[in-house]
């Protein structure tokens, strides 16, 4: 099985940065910091990603967690 990191999850809904960091309500530049693990991915922000992009919460914390 290949691990998805959250770019790739994100880019299988088919869903922009700036729509995810919108529905966050964080800027573009601070989800872009998330996706390359620059920057915490806080559980608040794990469930909302969870239920815009259809997946566990235990899928995107793993997917972060799991990135490089």
């Amino acid at each position: 099985m290949i691990n998805l990191g959250l770019k790739d999850i994100r880019e299988n809904t088919g869903l922009k940065v700036w729509k995810v960091a919108e529905y966050l309500g964080i800027s573009r530049r601070h989800y872009y910091r998330i996706e390359s693990k620059q920057a915490k991915l806080d559980n608040a922000k794990a469930e909302k990603l969870s239920h815009l992009f259809g997946v566990s919460v235990t899928e995107i914390i793993k997917a972060w967690e799991e990135m490089n």
